[in-house]
């Protein structure tokens, strides 16, 4: 959904596919920065962890692509396990690196019904992967997967809702859950619903009866992390009367997750607070439940200096600097500011809501974020950066553009042998030139 819409107001105009690109571009890892520690990113900083590129994406080749991706959805309702999920992971790869809305939007049925069966039938790895898949699919469709995603919620819902279900499994149907009812124009009743079902999964690390933090597995307590940040996500673009009603439910309640012992529920929950903090002051509120801010920030603060030997440095050091960030915030009621650098642009990040959305969709597109930002008009819709440039759209993937790239790069090969053949043989007329003035 573009920023700054609500779920309650009018359909949205669609979203224009644009073509798509080779991208050879590196992951978009991310820390938030708050006041004036600026953090940057540069996207444009290498090509991956080998240092290499599949040749497919490499010589920009659409139709090796697609062949290889029709391939990948026959395959994909194989009897053999293992065959589905190396389809599943050759589409997820595909969806995440390049454009391709003509070939989605053609194959929109078989697509659900890959994404249907894995959920159903498949195991843990293969419902991670048809989750995943998914969300590519939101990306890749924009405002146009309203259909697709209409086919699948239900599914969706049963499975993150089914306590016999793998924690990873339902961890990955929140996700996906949140980015389609994100994209899609739900309806607010729809829209809350699916609110409500991801906050009853992580309300269940608040406190027990006796106020102790409940114990849980790891997956499980990854899971009500996950379950939170798909909260955080929707409510960043929730109409104000949903909001509220939201905020009654949790608000006072979310300082609680800070005491679990699980790092990432502890830094989801801080970030949670954040935005709620953020939200709080763009709507009316009178009789909400608020949690004592003194108390608040004291164990914020706690927790952004925490020294304990028990928790590993990594942790530790993860811990101080998001909680510096959420600190400053719910003291100040500042935002946080982040600085992305792509090709020849520049994203400006200035509020948690924008951070929020920023995050998912780099968990999403990975090594393809960077590509996105420049391409995928959803993206850049959502984060006001406009339509694509042109320098970008010459080279978007249809065959015209990628002849045209063909001969651009046999010109400037040809341009690079005339310069050294004109060098040697400068080279070699001082030599003769030389031998002459010796005899």
């Amino acid at each position: 959904m573009p920023k700054g819409r609500k779920k309650d107001a009018g359909k949205k105009p669609p979203v224009s596919p644009v073509a798509d690109v080779a991208d050879d571009k590196s992951d978009a890892g991310t820390v938030i920065s708050s006041g004036s520690d600026v953090h940057t990113i540069n996207l444009d900083d290498g090509i991956g962890a080998d240092g290499t590129e599949d040749q497919a994406y490499a010589a920009g080749s659409i139709d090796l692509l697609e062949e290889k991706l029709k391939d990948a959805i026959e395959n994909a309702t194989d009897n053999s396990a293992k065959s589905r999920e190396a389809s599943l992971a050759e589409l997820c790869s595909g969806f995440e690196r390049r454009l391709l809305y003509d070939f989605i939007a053609g194959r929109e049925d078989t697509l659900a019904d890959i994404v249907e069966r894995s959920l159903h039938r498949g195991k843990t790895t293969e419902q991670v992967l048809a989750g995943r898949l998914a969300s590519l699919i939101f990306v890749q469709l924009g405002s146009d997967c309203g259909e697709f995603y209409g086919k699948i919620r239900n599914l969706l819902l049963t499975t993150h809702t089914n306590a016999s279900v793998p924690a990873a499994a339902r961890s990955a149907c929140a996700e996906v859950l949140s980015i389609g009812s994100f994209i899609a124009d739900e309806e607010p009743e729809t829209f809350s619903d699916t609110l409500r079902k991801l906050s009853k999964t992580f309300a269940l690390s608040y406190f027990k009866g006796d106020k102790t933090a409940p114990q849980y597995p790891p997956e499980v307590t990854a899971l009500h992390a996950q379950s939170l940040i798909a909260w955080c996500l929707l409510m960043s673009v929730a109409s104000e009367s949903i909001a509220v009603d939201e905020l009654n439910l949790h608000l006072r309640r979310l300082p609680e997750l800070l005491e679990s012992g699980d790092v990432d529920l502890r830094i989801a929950a801080g970030e949670a607070i954040a935005l709620m903090k953020e939200i709080t002051r763009d709507v009316h509120m009178e009789k909400a439940k608020k949690p004592d801010v003194v108390s608040l920030c004291n164990r914020l603060r706690e927790l952004a200096t925490e020294s304990t030997k028990h928790v590993a440095k990594k942790d530790k050091k993860q811990q101080r600097s998001s909680f510096r960030d959420i600190l400053h915030s719910v003291e100040d009621d500042d935002g946080v500011f982040q600085r992305v650098r792509f090709g020849k642009e520049v994203l400006d990040l200035h509020t948690w809501r924008a951070k929020h959305q920023y995050q998912t969709f780099c968990n999403v597109l990975r090594t393809g974020m960077n590509f996105h930002l420049r391409m995928n008009s959803l993206i850049r819709q959502v984060f006001d950066l406009g339509e694509p440039i042109l320098d970008d759209l010459m080279f978007s993937g249809s065959k015209k553009a990628d002849k045209f790239h063909r001969q651009l790069q046999q010109s400037a090969m040809e341009k690079n042998r005339t310069m050294s053949r004109n060098m040697h043989r400068g080279n070699k007329q001082a030599g003769n030139a030389n031998f002459d003035d010796d005899e």
